[in-house]
Formats: structure tokens, C-alpha cells, sequence
């Protein structure tokens, strides 16, 4: 296997370190270059004469069934030309390499990992599942595009991360070196194999070995870091072992779906791309339009400015949108014109291409129309001439929700209204970067309980519910008993259908308001947890209670946390005990075994008087 795409597949977990600026003097004379295609060809035009020391902008040959993997100076493909012509005069004869069609990998990896960060420290095990796909680029080089919980690395021909894209913009690393070590025969899922081992090292100073196999597939991988005495993690060691995994075939053309706000042309589409083909679209609005910027398909911005270039490595949709502040409102059942909306456009196929996150093709032909559900939707029109167009709208009205759960071998449920446009705004009113944890002050973290009872919005549903809690329980119940009220809560939590915040929103962290949690019917450990403390303090004044409570962070879990008079030896070292929200038929007070070291012991404490994997409620 080639060693320098073998580093390429190496570095899947590494970002690309700009280099030195190079000036190179220019000759003035001019030479041939001539193209040995091996059966493939041009679909354009493509450089034929070149100046010593300039960089060649080569094309991209396509050639039946073949993926192209390459320009190269000598006939048996060995030695890679990059379009680098310094120290080169003469003329120049080039030579195309070609591989089979593009293969995809689903592979699963077996985990141990094991964390040293005092408090948060853990060991994790499990299966982590991954793609990587082999394609070819515009430009000739060989990427290797690696798919995890993260994002996507596409990494060059020489090893380099030339681009990123993340689900969570706030994740960083730097890359430092990496190199080749030598050859090893492991053990795999294949039998014994001889593997090519490849180190790279991050600028922090860790370092991820990989052992790849003759088709670079990853079957082995150690990640070793030790920090120093400043550093919050003292040290963190993994080893992902190939366990499964899947191949087939990828497709070698790609589509950009473009559409585009009112008053915006956009110039540079075509229907469709080569893997790597560089793409420039450029918006033109109209006099009186305000450019906002172009947008991905979960309306995240990519860029601002009205020229947007990019390489294709993914099918994808993007928006060219005017100003974000131009939605249009109405009420779910309201007879909508969409050909006034859209500029008398009779002959217009109008279609719903996102809500909330999810793209489908709700269709109609006719120029009014009635949307029957409350969302956030972009309405997308195509002219005849196959134009896209898109605007924004906001659906309100009232989402009826309704919970049921069982505590203490009685059925209960309450129900809600919950208005759209109210979800809504809690929803935005974080940024993503904000939707995390607060540490070590936690300002911003007891507002996602606080303005459960302080905000105008949503206070009202808050106390709506916790009266409707209370006359359920009153129902059932003679007396209330403030324990056995805090349990009957925490069960109500409890059957909150649990939903990891990459499935929500494809991020690794969003923290939920309560009133997203309750429209939602769904959410993690933390989403369920403010949600507890919110109702617990929100009845301790209406029932006369006397306790505290507050949020517990711990490594890979959060929890409630409630302070009694109670005397208990499981509190944690702020005198608070537990409250598991995401797993049934826990009390109050119950620990979940595996949390009960991290819950109690004060090793894993930083000194008490932080408080800083506390968020307390007052």
C-alpha cells in the first residue's frame, strides 16, 4: 500500500497546521506539458504549458468505473506530482493513476479509555462506530474522508487535514508531527496481519499510533497523553480495536441542492460534482435585498460572504438566504398565498424542504395552501425553469402535550398547552456555543432552571404544572408528604423519554430550558435533571417544604441534587443527596452503582469551597 496514503488515512483524528509562505521566482519561458490519460479523459479544458517554479492548478480525468487517485512523473505511477513545478524545466509529461471505484468503510471499534481529570475522571467502554470513504479530488490527491461523533477530516495525499467539518465548532486541536514507524504483525478480526504503524503527535504533546492493514482500514489505535502539573487532565489513555466492519461501493458524483431567499440570484450551479471538484457560488441580490449569507441544511451559517468556495466531498443542500430576520408568521391552519409570498409565481411547485431539523417533501401545486402543523419550516418554490427559491416561516399555535408515568403502584398523568411560538423562543434564546456547562461560576447555568420561574415566556407553564402535578397527586394521595412528593416528581422525570443531544441536533452538548424538555417529550441526563430541580423548587413554596436542591455534574452524567434535614451517609460533600432522572424506580437518595464513587468520595472533589460540579438553585 502506498506509505503516503497510508499517513493519510493515519490522520483521521489530526487538523491541518498552516504552513510557511514560499516566494519562488518565475521563469519566463514556457513549457509543454503533456497528459498520459491511460484510457481516462478531460471533461474540460486543462493546463498544457507551464513556467518553472509556478503551481500548476491540474484537472481532474474521468475514466468508466475507475476513480482517479493521482498525477505522477513516471509511467509505473510511483512518483506523485502535486502541480509543484520548482526545480522542474523542460517539457513535462504527466501520467494519470487510476484505482477501482471509490470504497465506503463502516467500521465499529471496540473502546477502553481511561481519563485522570480528578473529579471527572472515568474509564469508558463500549463500541464506537465510524465511517471512512476512499475518494478521488479535482485535484488528483487521494482523501481519506473519516465520518465519527465529531465530524468529517478530509486529509490529502501527503498526509495534510485540508478541510473540517464539525458538528461542534467549538472542538479544536492542533497537529504536529506524524511519521512512519515500521511494519508489525497483529492480530485482527482477520486473522494475523502484517500492518503498516504510523505516530502522530498533537501540539499538546499526546500521540495516536495506528496499525493499518493493506486495504487502510484502522485495526488498531492508541492514544496516550500525559499532562503537566497545570493541566486539568493529569492523563488519558485509549485503545480502539477494529471489531467489525462493512464495504461497498460509493457513488464518484455528487449534487449541491441550491436554493436561494427572494431577491437573490445565485450564480455558479450545476447539477452535479466530481468528489473534491472545487465549487464557487456567488449570490447577487437585488437593489433593496439584504444578503444574510449562505446556510447549511440545519440552517447553520457557512459563510457570509455573497462569494461562498468550497470542495464537494458529500451530497448536500444550501441555502442562499436574505436577512433571517424576514420570517414569515402565521397560525397552523391559516390559508397561506404562497403566490403573493413568492411574487404572483402561478405556475410555481411549492414544498416544505425543512422542519425542525428534518428535510422531507411535503408537495402542492396550488397557490394557497394550509400547512396543519406548528414548526419552524423553510418553503422552497421551483419555477418551471428549475429554479429554487426559498423563505422562512414560522408556524404558531398551541401543541397539546400529554405525560404519563407510575409511581408508587399508582398510574399518573397530567397534560399541557404549549405554544409553538413560545418553544421557539426559549429555543433560540442561546446561542449553541452557550448551551454547556458554565464552569466554575455556573451563571449561566442556573438560568436554564432559574428562568423556569423569572421569565415572562415561559414561568407561566411552569406554574401551570406544578399545580397540575400537585392536584394529581392529591387525587390519590391524603396527605403530601414532602419525601414521597419528591420522589413522585422524580418519576415523573424519570418517563421522560431519554434522547443523547447528537440525536436531537447531531451536537455533543445542548442543555435544554424545561419548557423545550416538556414541548420535546424527550432529553438527556442534564435535560431531565434541570427539569426535577425546576419543579422541586418551584413547589417547595407552594407546598411549604423545606429543602435545597440543585445540579450535580459528574463525568459523563448529570443528576439532581436535594439537601434535607434529613440525616443520610450518601450525600456528596456539599451535604446533598442524589436524584437519578433517567432511569426508573430510583428514590430520592439512590445512587446508581456506578456514580456512587464519583457522587460521594471527596477525592474526586476539587476543594469544597468551589462548589464547581454544584450548580445550586437559591
Amino acid at each position: 500500500m502506498n506509505k503516503v496514503l497510508i499517513i493519510a488515512v493515519a490522520a483521521i483524528a489530526a487538523l491541518a497546521v498552516g504552513g510557511l509562505a514560499a516566494f519562488t521566482l518565475l521563469h519566463e519561458e514556457s513549457y509543454p506539458i503533456e497528459y498520459e490519460l491511460n484510457g481516462g479523459e478531460f471533461c474540460g479544458d486543462y493546463p498544457q504549458t507551464y513556467r518553472s517554479g509556478e503551481k500548476i492548478d491540474l484537472e481532474y480525468p474521468i475514466k468508466d468505473e475507475k476513480a482517479f487517485a493521482g498525477w505522477y512523473t513516471d509511467a509505473d505511477t510511483t512518483v506523485h506530482f502535486n502541480g509543484d513545478t520548482a526545480g522542474i524545466e523542460g517539457p513535462l509529461k504527466l501520467y494519470a493513476r487510476w484505482t477501482a471505484s471509490p470504497l465506503e468503510y463502516r467500521v465499529w471499534l471496540e473502546v477502553h479509555e481511561e481519563c485522570d481529570r480528578g473529579f471527572s475522571s472515568y474509564v469508558m467502554e463500549g463500541t464506537r462506530a465510524m465511517y471512512f470513504d476512499l475518494i478521488s479530488t479535482r485535484s488528483g490527491l487521494m482523501h481519506t474522508v473519516v465520518a465519527d461523533m465529531v465530524g468529517y477530516y478530509y486529509i490529502d495525499h501527503e498526509g495534510e487535514v485540508v478541510a473540517k467539518i464539525t458538528r461542534d465548532e467549538s472542538w479544536n486541536a492542533g497537529f504536529g508531527d506524524y511519521g512512519y514507524i515500521g511494519m508489525e504483525t497483529i492480530d485482527t478480526i482477520d486473522g494475523p496481519m502484517i500492518c503498516e504503524v504510523y505516530s502522530i503527535t498533537y501540539d499538546d504533546g499526546a500521540t495516536d499510533t495506528f496499525w493499518l492493514n493493506s486495504d487502510g482500514l484502522v485495526c488498531r489505535q492508541y492514544y496516550e497523553y500525559i499532562g503537566d502539573d497545570d493541566s486539568d487532565t493529569k492523563s488519558k489513555i485509549a485503545t480502539r480495536t477494529l471489531s467489525s466492519y462493512l464495504k461497498s461501493k460509493i457513488s464518484v458524483v455528487y449534487t449541491v441542492d441550491v436554493y436561494s431567499g427572494l431577491g437573490i440570484e445565485v450564480k455558479g450551479k450545476k447539477e452535479s460534482y466530481l468528489p473534491g471538484e472545487l465549487v464557487t457560488l456567488e449570490a447577487e441580490p437585488e437593489p433593496g435585498t439584504t444578503f444574510s449569507g449562505w446556510y447549511d441544511s440545519n440552517l447553520k451559517l457557512l459563510c457570509e460572504d455573497r462569494k461562498y468556495a468550497f470542495e464537494v466531498g458529500q451530497d448536500q443542500r444550501i441555502y442562499a438566504l436574505n436577512s433571517l430576520d424576514e420570517v414569515y408568521h402565521f397560525k397552523a391552519g391559516d390559508l397561506i398565498n404562497f403566490s403573493k409570498i413568492f411574487n404572483n409565481a402561478e405556475q410555481y411547485t411549492w414544498y416544505t424542504s425543512y422542519k425542525e431539523g428534518e428535510i422531507f417533501g411535503d408537495s402542492w401545486q396550488f397557490s394557497e395552501h394550509v400547512i396543519e402543523e406548528t414548526g419552524f419550516y423553510i418553503i422552497t418554490a421551483k419555477t418551471p425553469k428549475g429554479d429554487q427559491m426559498a423563505v422562512l416561516m414560522q408556524i404558531g399555535g398551541n401543541v397539546h402535550r400529554e405525560y404519563e408515568w407510575k409511581w408508587d403502584g399508582e398510574t399518573y398523568s397530567v397534560d399541557l398547552e404549549i405554544g409553538f411560538d413560545d418553544y421557539y423562543y426559549a429555543k433560540n434564546l442561546y446561542d449553541l456555543g452557550e448551551r454547556r456547562q458554565d464552569k466554575p461560576d455556573h451563571i449561566r447555568d442556573r438560568t436554564f432552571v432559574t428562568y423556569g420561574y423569572e421569565d415572562e415566556v415561559m414561568k407561566k407553564y411552569t406554574s401551570v404544572l406544578v399545580d397540575k402535578l400537585i392536584d394529581a397527586y392529591k387525587e390519590k394521595n391524603s396527605t403530601i408528604k414532602q419525601k414521597d412528593y419528591l420522589n413522585y416528581i422524580l418519576a415523573f422525570t424519570q418517563y421522560i423519554p431519554y434522547q443523547t443531544d447528537e440525536e436531537y441536533l447531531g451536537y455533543l452538548e445542548y442543555w435544554k430550558f424545561p419548557l423545550e424538555t416538556l414541548y420535546d417529550k424527550s432529553g438527556d441526563c442534564e435535560d431531565t435533571s434541570i427539569l426535577f430541580v425546576l419543579l422541586a423548587h418551584e413547589s417547595r413554596a407552594k407546598l411549604g417544604f423545606d429543602y435545597d436542591v440543585g445540579l450535580q455534574i459528574m463525568p459523563g452524567h448529570a443528576c439532581a441534587a436535594v439537601k434535607t434535614s434529613a440525616a443520610s451517609a450518601k450525600t456528596n460533600p456539599y451535604g446533598y443527596v442524589y436524584g437519578e432522572t433517567t432511569a426508573l424506580n430510583y428514590d430520592v437518595g439512590d445512587i446508581p452503582e456506578k456514580m456512587k464513587d464519583y457522587f460521594i468520595d471527596e477525592s474526586y472533589y476539587p476543594p469544597i469551597s468551589s462548589k464547581s460540579f454544584l450548580v445550586e438553585i437559591e
